[in-house]
């Protein structure tokens, strides 16, 4: 039988084979006229480009997007201007995007951002004030020294304009834009940035609004502070969170609000507390006295979760090597805790730090 099974699938081989070469061959061929057609140049007038984006006709609107992707910015961004006065909102939300994905020329993008910005649309505005947040970088990408200070003003009024907009998502993204764009003789971002923390329609976007300080220029930092304070205040778990990490993230600069910060400290919540002394052990400073009675604190604290208390350790590790010895007589108290879950963990940070650093016993076993 297995003589006419080769005389079978021989010739059926020999077919696969064959077909499966034509098929590359043709594959090969579309994909060198694609790439030669792709380097043609656009001969259509803009208009007709632009009015062709916004045509009912599927193929028009696919023939135009290709036509503008194969376009360096000297073609395309006069095209997307002409799309940015357009009637329907999605193609002026569809342009806005396209320009700022381009990082085109701040000259040629400002004043179209600046009229996106109080267009009719909310998704519009939510577009441009993104584009207004990032012109610093295309001015760099345009090997520009700076935005001129004409230029800056027109972007953060067009910014604080939003930043008070009826709508909460393009608000949200004016108060995002100044962070990111602003500057620190501006004497309105602070309460524009605590307005925004207090703001109950911004619930969902606080957590990124904290996230947002650690963008945030070194000059801004001081007029954000009174905004994370106001955080601080708030007990939705997300919102506390992400304040206190970006409070560690900040480090000294975030002294001013330790007041409110200590506060938090008495919490309840173990998870809470763990999070508001490592935000202070930051903002004390590495190294420092302070953060090591902070961490070592943490480290003895039984009601943390274990791998909180781990990492406390790491962090202690990070100190000269007397903070090890200086945080087991703490741990040795922990030894007596009822619980046996305890004791074990308790037990196992102290054999980790023992293989490094001798112990230092309670004050009460020490000899007189």
């Amino acid at each position: 039988m297995t003589g006419p099974r080769r005389k079978r699938f021989g010739p059926l081989l020999y077919a696969t084979i064959a077909l499966s070469v034509v098929a590359v061959v043709i594959t090969k061929g579309m994909e060198y006229r694609y790439r030669s057609s792709a380097a043609a140049p656009i001969s259509r007038p803009v208009a007709e480009i632009a009015a062709d984006l916004n045509s009912s006709d599927e193929l028009a609107r696919a023939r135009a997007l290709d036509e503008l992707g194969r376009e360096g910015e000297a073609t395309a961004v006069p095209v997307w201007l002409e799309v940015t006065r357009m009637a329907d909102p999605a193609m002026r939300k569809l342009a806005c995007e396209a320009l700022v994905r381009m990082k085109a020329d701040p000259g040629r993008l400002l004043p179209a951002l600046v009229d996106l910005a109080d267009d009719p649309s909310e998704d519009v505005r939510v577009e441009a004030a993104r584009g207004l947040s990032r012109l610093r970088e295309f001015a760099d990408r345009q090997s520009l020294a700076s935005l001129d200070e004409a230029s800056l003003s027109t972007a953060m009024a067009a910014l604080h304009k939003l930043a008070k907009d009826k709508d909460p998502a393009a608000r949200f993204a004016g108060v995002r834009g100044l962070i990111l764009l602003g500057r620190s003789d501006d004497p309105e971002i602070a309460s524009v940035v605590l307005e925004a923390a207090a703001d109950a329609d911004l619930a969902e976007p606080r957590a990124e609004l904290v996230g947002l300080v650690k963008q945030a220029r070194p000059d801004l930092v001081g007029a954000i502070l009174p905004g994370l304070q106001a955080l601080l205040a708030i007990d939705d778990p997300v919102i506390l969170f992400t304040t206190l990490d970006a409070l560690a993230e900040l480090g000294p600069s975030a002294r001013p609000i330790l007041p409110s910060l200590i506060e938090r400290e008495a919490s309840e919540d173990p998870l809470v507390r763990a999070a508001a002394l490592f935000a202070r052990a930051a903002i004390e400073g590495a190294g420092t006295s302070e953060s090591v009675a902070i961490l070592t604190k943490v480290l003895a604290d039984d009601a943390q979760p274990f791998d909180r208390r781990q990492q406390a350790l790491a962090r202690l590790r990070q100190n000269p090597s007397a903070a090890l010895s200086g945080a087991t007589p703490s741990l040795i108290r922990g030894l007596t805790n009822p619980s046996p879950t305890i004791r074990q963990e308790t037990l196992s940070l102290l054999q980790e730090i023992l293989l490094e650093q001798p112990a230092e016993l309670p004050s009460v076993f020490q000899n007189p």
